[in-house]
């Protein structure tokens, strides 16, 4: 029957061989590698290793079977600290094949404490007893023997039990170093791969570069610069020569077109250049813009065409400069007389700056909102309602007579009798001066008098003329430039009330202190 040694090393024999089972590389002698160096975390495996132990002792005291085939979930927790301890796990499945094996090996540890525990019962000796089965049991001379054989062959099974307790020593340390190494060597592969693929990327982007450059500088027609990018390109990788040779013939296609077309252009160009300096624009424009499309030297297509249209702008500016100069002098023509110049000059040599048309203040916003002053019968003839309306009845009829109805009356002076006389009659309550330009005085259809134009039966009578000439010889500039009103039997009297007849309407424009 075999003794509870037998039983034990038998327990360890089986935790061996279940451990080839787990792990067949195992069987092999693997020499430890220096890769890692365990003395940074010896201290934290050392204290998980005691708390491991003390565990076991704790599961075993309490287990009543001959075998653990399951750590509890205390020791679990240790298992995963220790692995968390060591700190070398890449992915998942590399944490679950350590997890395993450290598990393995604490349920082996759990278990080879339980098979080494043997209980001993002390119990006194009872000497008389032994001294009594001694004189009984038949002493046989083979006992010594018997006793050596026993003693050797329990010192051999000791001697292997030990022999088992290193070999679970080395089979842990070469578990854990061979994992390690196994680990190192994965993270180096993966670091050359990762290596491999920047080398491979950075490869990539500068070849990209160069055919994007060549590319680029192909579309600018530099077919020199293009070709460099392009064996910078072969350089980089070997491996495109067909895709390098694909666009270099490219380029020898673009180049004899690119050659043909500025041979093209330069013919074109030529001849729009002629007809630009021989002032013939737009068929140099037309020119210019055929040799544009041939894609040569567009900024100076666009530059000549650019030229060439400021060239037809100007000459288009200068024409309608003179029709409108000569529209101008056709309407100056028609609106002002012959000789305006002259009669201005001969008011500006006598001090005459401005003429005045007295009216009642009430009246302004309809000369406003009609554009200026309008004869008393052109009022009539509108609906334009009007204060203080041409004078008298008498006055009115004088004006028809002498077809001056139709007349706005302008005076030299601010001070005219007539606008006394108006005050006098009720016909205007607020007086008002309008001052007037002396331009009006040249608009065609302008009147003089020598007198007020109503004086027609008391000499001296009115005379009405258009010119120069009769403003030079009826008007007496000394008389109208007086501040004052001469009296009534004065001689110059008369004089003071010569006037300025327009046509009609006296336009805004000419009006200053509305």
């Amino acid at each position: 029957m075999p003794t509870h040694k037998d039983i034990k090393m038998n327990v360890f024999k089986r935790i061996r061989e279940k451990l080839e089972e787990l792990i067949p590389f195992l069987k092999k002698e693997t020499k430890p590698s220096d890769i890692i160096n365990f003395k940074d975390i010896e201290p934290e495996l050392t204290k998980i290793t005691d708390k491991q132990h003390s565990l076991r002792k704790k599961v075993i005291k309490e287990t009543k079977q001959n075998k653990i085939l399951k750590l509890t979930t205390e020791q679990e927790s240790l298992v995963i600290e220790k692995i968390k301890i060591i700190n070398f796990i890449n992915s998942e499945q590399e944490y679950e094949e350590i997890r395993k094996l450290v598990y393995q090996i604490e349920l082996l540890e759990t278990n080879k404490l339980l098979q080494e525990r043997i209980i001993f019962k002390i119990k006194q000796v009872d000497f008389e007893l032994t001294e009594k089965l001694k004189s009984e049991i038949q002493t046989f001379e083979f006992q010594n023997e018997i006793l050596s054989v026993l003693k050797k062959k329990h010192e051999l099974k000791e001697a292997n039990r030990k022999k088992e307790i290193i070999a679970n020593n080395k089979l842990k340390e070469s578990v854990l170093y061979y994992s390690l190494v196994k680990i190192h060597d994965k993270r180096e592969e993966e670091k050359r791969e990762k290596e491999r693929i920047e080398k491979q990327r950075r490869l990539n982007e500068l070849y990209n570069s160069h055919i994007e450059k060549a590319i680029l500088f192909l579309n600018k027609n530099d077919f020199t610069k293009a070709r460099e990018l392009l064996d910078s390109a072969l350089e980089v990788k070997p491996s495109k020569v067909n895709e390098i040779k694909r666009l270099q013939n490219k380029i020898e296609d673009k180049q004899r077109d690119y050659n043909k077309r500025k041979t093209e252009f330069k013919q074109l160009f030529e001849k729009a250049e002629n007809k630009f300096h021989n002032g013939r624009f737009k068929k140099a424009i037309e020119l210019f813009t055929q040799a544009q499309e041939l894609d040569i030297n567009n900024y100076l297509c666009k530059r000549r065409i650019s030229d060439a249209q400021n060239k037809l702008e100007r000459i288009k500016q200068r024409e309608e400069e003179r029709k409108r100069i000569k529209q101008e002098k056709k309407e100056r023509l028609e609106k002002y007389k012959d000789d305006a110049q002259e009669i201005l000059q001969i008011f500006e040599q006598n001090g005459i700056r401005q003429l005045y048309h007295f009216t009642d203040s009430r009246n302004k916003n309809s000369i406003i909102q009609n554009g200026g002053l309008f004869s008393w019968w052109y009022c009539e003839e509108n609906n334009i309602p009007i204060y203080a309306p041409g004078g008298d009845m008498q006055s009115r009829e004088l004006d028809r007579r002498q077809q001056l109805e139709n007349y706005v009356r302008l005076s030299y002076t601010s001070n005219h009798p007539m606008a006394w006389r108006a005050q006098q009659d009720g016909r205007i309550i607020n007086l008002k001066n309008l001052i007037i330009k002396i331009d009006v005085s040249t608009l065609r259809n302008t009147k003089f008098s020598n007198v007020n134009a109503a004086r027609t039966s008391t000499p001296p009578i009115a005379v009405f003329g258009e010119d120069v000439n009769f403003i030079r010889n009826n008007v007496k500039f000394n008389v109208v430039k007086r501040s004052r009103s001469p009296k009534r039997d004065d001689p110059d009297f008369p004089y003071f009330q010569a006037e300025v007849m327009v046509k009609e309407h006296v336009p805004l424009e000419y009006i200053t202190n509305l």
